[in-house]
């Protein structure tokens, strides 16, 4: 994984219930290990999603270690009910909206499933385009949804496939 630029950037975690076992081990090694690549003065926010989404940490500086164990503290690693990838984009742009810094904007979207409740991304991605927020997404196994490069694509971001939904 390459370092993340100085930028303000949300990590969308899928925490529905088909993540559940080593999915969600992997999928929380990942974060932090995002977290623990990341240059000083970029700031990380945690949302995570199931039926609905929560913001477990908003936009915080990476200064030093122990703001890096601060944001890796707020990874989920329980997982519940089904999948909404656009309750977790529409909380994360909310965070990225309320920020008054000028920095580059991004989302790392990590799921295993098609989306199953609403608002789905396609009532949400407009706004994300609008507000020029890039959206990395990461596919998780093979029930992974397609709209995620198609996510990838529409924002200049990157998709990324893990076939067994074990790699890191």
């Amino acid at each position: 994984m390459k370092k993340a630029g100085k930028a303000e950037v949300i990590l969308v975690l899928d925490v529905s219930g088909s993540m559940s076992g080593s999915a969600i081990r992997n999928s929380a090694a990942a974060a932090r290990s995002f977290v623990d690549r990341a240059e000083a003065g970029t700031y990380i926010g945690v949302v995570s999603f199931s039926t609905s989404a929560r913001l477990l940490l908003g936009l915080t500086e990476v200064t030093d270690a122990a703001s890096r164990t601060a944001i890796k503290a707020a990874v989920p690693t329980t997982t519940s009910a089904t999948t909404c990838i656009g309750c977790g984009m529409q909380t994360a742009l909310t965070e990225l909206n309320a920020s008054s810094r000028d920095m580059a904007q991004m989302m790392a979207l990590l799921t295993d499933g098609g989306e199953n409740v609403s608002p789905r991304v396609a009532q949400v991605l407009p706004s994300v385009i609008a507000a020029g927020v890039m959206v990395n997404s990461i596919g998780l196994g093979a029930a992974a949804d397609r709209q995620l490069q198609d996510i990838a694509d529409q924002t200049g971001g990157a998709y990324y496939f893990a076939p067994g939904g074990d790699q890191q």
